[in-house]
């Protein structure tokens, strides 16, 4: 059986840490939660579903998949076109009572979020839960529908003027990732045309390069802590009631 980070990989050097602890949350969210259910063709909806990296391992586990976006794909798979912060649920009747809702980095970039919460508690079924994450330090991105860079209090307070059970709410993303990620948003340039500049320059360039490589494959986090109250993402369970 392939792993969610099989499907799940990096576009760009940015994304490298946050894509990492992504996948490893949306696959602990299959095995602990969905994994009772493997070949009941439960239903699942992936918001903000994009190319649809999480399609095939759930549709291999037999999972009935749905993926909802505000644009359609290259591929033409979208299901349902439509963004999640507007009224459009009296419009595809069928797609009620989800068992599964997956609502990965989307929030940060919808405007009406009480429209969104209403909306996903709506699709789903009593008891049903949803997968949601939102970066809490990243850079600007998909702009200019960059809105948000939600605390773990937001969510919270938005689940519960929506009635939905908190099952698990998780600061995800150690310092390394933090500092893994700001590195990767930066590159250098000399201005100074002395030759001892130079020199530290290119010794300079040559640290943020290795510091970027032994972060990203945890060399130095074997052999290194770190203490910071700084974080990359935030993760919600939800349960709706």
């Amino acid at each position: 059986m392939k792993k969610v980070k099989d499907f799940y990989k990096a576009d760009y050097p940015q994304e490298l840490f946050i894509r990492n602890i992504l996948a490893e949350c949306v696959e602990n969210f299959i095995t602990k939660y969905m994994y009772p259910y493997v070949g009941s063709k439960k239903r699942v909806l992936d918001v903000g579903c994009g190319k649809q990296p999480f399609r095939p391992i759930l549709e291999e586990l037999g999972f009935h998949y749905f993926g909802l976006d505000y644009k359609q794909n290259s591929d033409g798979t979208v299901d349902i076109v439509t963004p999640i912060d507007v009224e459009f649920i009296h419009q595809y009747p069928q797609i009620e009572n989800f068992d599964f809702v997956i609502c990965k980095e989307v929030l940060e970039h919808v405007a009406n979020w009480d429209m969104a919460f209403k909306n996903i508690s709506k699709l789903l079924k009593n008891n049903g839960l949803v997968l949601i994450t939102c970066p809490h330090i990243y850079q600007l991105h998909e702009e200019p529908y960059d809105f948000w860079r939600p605390t773990p209090y937001s969510i919270k307070n938005f689940a519960q003027k929506y009635d939905f059970e908190i099952v698990e709410l998780v600061q995800a993303g150690s310092g390394w990732d933090v500092l893994g990620t700001i590195l990767t948003n930066y590159s250098f340039y000399i201005k100074s045309h002395k030759l001892k500049d130079r020199i530290i320059f290119r010794f300079f360039r040559y640290a943020h390069q290795w510091l970027i490589k032994n972060i990203s494959n945890n060399h130095l986090q074997e052999k290194f802590g770190i203490h910071t109250s700084l974080y990359l993402s935030n993760l919600a369970i939800l349960k709706s009631k």
